[in-house]
């Protein structure tokens, strides 16, 4: 074997290479399988001198979905091969013989709301993402979380356009009370994800296995979106589908459908030109206070997910915005401000802007 190069030990050569055909640097077959339930490898000489050896598992804290669910484990490079973490989640068939690199998969798995907060509880779902420029027929499509039992086959003759998102709701009446706008939908599942971690996977029209994403209500994923709120938001479309790293809590109630603006702010509060904004409470039901460190003068908007202004308030200093009669929902506040001091106006110069989206929740 050469310097940097890669050699795959086989048990079935006819498995392995009706999957992968043009792997060549192979050798075995090995007799005998590695176990599912943790196992120890170990290697040795020409000589029967012990040379390396490691043990690995398929519980918490190793990667979950090499065990049954399409992945191999991968290995950090330089890493000690001892330690869970150490690996990670590889690619859909893993990728022998050679260095891993990033996973070209389509389509992803952009949002999970696996827990909602009682204040506003749309039910479980899901977010799909077309990355390609071509439309992508899901039709026959399957939907499964960590349990074969629960499955949900997308309708013949459903698309995702390219650039598109396509949500799985759980409950239609929690999810369409909440999110009215939201049209690109199908469901219900029949299924809810598990607020203590779960396995989301979709498998091809020809049943065989093209994601499996598997996230967790704990450390270091992102504790938010377990039940404060919040959803997963997955931040790098390109990146490894199963590092926390690259899941964060979205915003407020999350933003299916569609990718949320670069304005979105998931905090009640932000920072514009060192100009403190205080938009609460987060949810409301009757009134929505609006305040600006500074005092000065300002207007605000609240905007449905239809993008149409349901009400308008020039102000100085704070508001208290009455919301009684609108629906529950979520809805962007956009807040203007002018930095000459005079009243903030569209289409005035020097102005500041400030959005975040803002829950509005009936009892």
């Amino acid at each position: 074997m050469s310097p940097g190069g890669r050699l795959v030990v086989l048990e079935d050569g006819e498995k392995f290479a009706a999957q992968h055909p043009s792997v060549a640097n192979v050798v075995g077959e090995m007799g005998f399988e590695l176990g599912d339930n943790g196992d120890e490898i170990r290697l040795y000489d020409r000589f029967g001198e012990p040379v390396t050896a490691l043990v690995f598992d398929d519980a918490k804290p190793w990667p979950c979905t090499p065990d049954g669910f399409g992945r191999s484990l991968e290995l950090w490079d330089s890493a000690d091969p001892s330690l869970p973490e150490s690996w990670f989640d590889g690619c859909i068939g893993g990728s022998p013989g050679e260095a891993y690199t990033a996973c070209d998969e389509n389509p992803i798995i952009s949002e999970i709301n696996y827990k909602s907060a009682d204040a506003f509880d749309a039910g479980d779902w899901l977010e799909l993402h077309n990355k390609s420029a071509s439309a992508l027929d899901l039709g026959g499509w399957e939907i499964r979380d960590g349990d074969d039992a629960h499955s949900f086959v997308i309708p013949l003759g459903t698309s995702l356009q390219a650039g598109g998102y396509l949500v799985f709701y759980e409950d239609d009446s929690k999810f369409s009370a909440l999110f009215p706008q939201v049209t690109n939908k199908l469901g219900p599942l029949g299924f809810g994800l598990s607020g203590d971690g779960d396995l989301v996977r979709l498998y091809d029209a020809q049943g065989l296995l093209q994601m499996s994403v598997c996230y967790d209500d704990a450390a270091p994923w992102d504790e938010d979106a377990d039940g404060f709120g919040y959803t997963l938001e997955n931040s790098d479309y390109n990146g490894n589908q199963n590092n926390p790293n690259n899941w964060q809590s979205g915003c407020y109630g999350g933003s299916p459908g569609t990718v949320p603006g670069p304005d979105c702010v998931s905090a009640t509060a932000g920072t514009v030109a060192e100009t403190s904004v205080l938009v609460y409470p987060n949810p409301a039901n009757e009134v929505l206070f609006v305040q600006l460190e500074t005092g000065e003068a300002a207007k605000v908007r609240l905007v449905n997910m239809l993008g149409n202004v349901v009400l308008e308030r020039s102000f100085t200093g704070s508001v208290e915005l009455p919301i009684s009669a609108l629906a529950t929902g979520v809805y962007g506040v956009e807040v203007v401000m002018d930095s000459r001091g005079h009243r903030a106006m569209p289409h005035a110069g020097g102005l500041r802007s400030f959005r975040a989206l803002q829950v509005i929740a009936k009892p």
